[in-house]
């Protein structure tokens, strides 16, 4: 008699799923020559702090469970005139047949809890922003969260799961 043991299914590999997107203002000129790498500092240092708080997010989108972790945040773009960075804020993505239970019942309901998060790092991120010898400063007061809608994370995840297939 032989005795078989099982395959153990592989782990899912996660995706990266855009999420949304923010808008930086900074005092100073586009032209100053610390501008871009002030703006990837301050991305690099709200992505460790978002890295430092224990985030996770699932909820239920077409059958399938999501689960979003490692969030970072990247410099997508400045704008000319005043330093005004769009920064693109993305996480890993995790999805699999909706067996488990989910933080969220939808991702509506996940919205106002991934935008306080976000918004609360880059709030600490602005207040220990500090380049030496520099004038450049992060204008907390016009800077926004723009999160994706529950029909664009949907197309993403329709798309993701088509390069799979």
């Amino acid at each position: 008699m032989v005795m078989v043991e099982p395959m153990a299914q592989p782990e899912p590999k996660p995706e990266e799923m855009r999420l949304a997107e923010v808008v930086v203002t900074f005092s100073g000129s586009i032209s100053h020559p610390q501008a871009k790498p002030a703006v990837n500092l301050f991305a690099q240092q709200a992505t460790r702090i978002l890295q430092k708080r224990p985030l996770g997010y699932s909820f239920p989108i077409s059958d399938e469970q999501i689960t979003i972790t490692g969030i970072h945040i990247e410099l997508e773009r400045i704008e000319d005139g005043s330093i005004v960075a769009k920064l693109l804020i993305a996480g890993n993505l995790l999805f699999m047949a909706y067996t488990g239970v989910a933080s969220y019942p939808s991702f509506k309901e996940a919205i106002p809890v991934i935008q306080s998060d976000i918004e609360y790092v880059l709030k600490q991120a602005a207040e220990h922003f500090d380049i030496e010898g520099s004038d450049l400063d992060v204008d907390y007061e016009t800077s926004h969260v723009v999160l994706f809608r529950e029909e664009d994370l949907e197309v993403q995840l329709e798309n993701l799961k088509g390069r799979k297939h």
